[in-house]
């Protein structure tokens, strides 16, 4: 079978209120958006030899523009899924995963969802992952069909503060 890459991205900073109050509708701040571009460079350089990456994000505003700008440097369109809403079970996500044949994948989300998944993917199914901040990124790489507690976590990335 061939080796996957799944990147696991917290969507950036983002502000802490919206215009219509609700959480979904959040934007992202100036430091999210610059968060965003930094992942989309180092994501390109870690996916080149593995084709063309898919980006799949939450629907809620700040993911939505965390993976457009993620997607933007990649190339790539963004496809969306409920899976990766806030306060979703990881357990979506793994068929999410499991649904997609890329040999590069990556995902945008929140947490507590994201830490999860990680430590889902990494460590098994009783496992917490690490505390994901905003802006970012948690690289594993696995075969197709690898249960959970069978990827390897090769990195976590995120854009030191100013």
């Amino acid at each position: 079978m061939q080796e996957r890459m799944v990147a696991v991205v917290r969507h950036g900073k983002a502000e802490p209120d919206s215009e219509t109050g609700l959480d979904r509708d959040r934007p992202l701040r100036p430091k999210g958006e610059a968060q965003s571009r930094w992942l989309g460079e180092r994501l390109a350089d870690m996916l080149e030899p593995r084709g063309t990456p898919i980006v799949v994000a939450s629907p809620a505003r700040r993911a939505d523009e965390t993976a457009r700008l993620i997607a933007e440097v990649l190339g790539v369109e963004v496809a969306y899924d409920d899976r990766l809403m806030v306060d979703a079970p990881a357990s979506g996500v793994l068929d999410l995963i499991a649904s997609h044949a890329a040999t590069a994948l990556v995902l945008v989300g929140h947490n507590p969802q994201v830490s999860r998944l990680v430590g889902v993917l990494w460590g098994g199914t009783s496992a917490q992952g690490p505390a994901m901040r905003t802006g970012e990124v948690a690289v594993l790489t696995g075969r197709a069909g690898s249960p959970p507690g069978a990827w390897h976590l090769t990195e976590t990335l995120r854009l030191a503060s100013d």
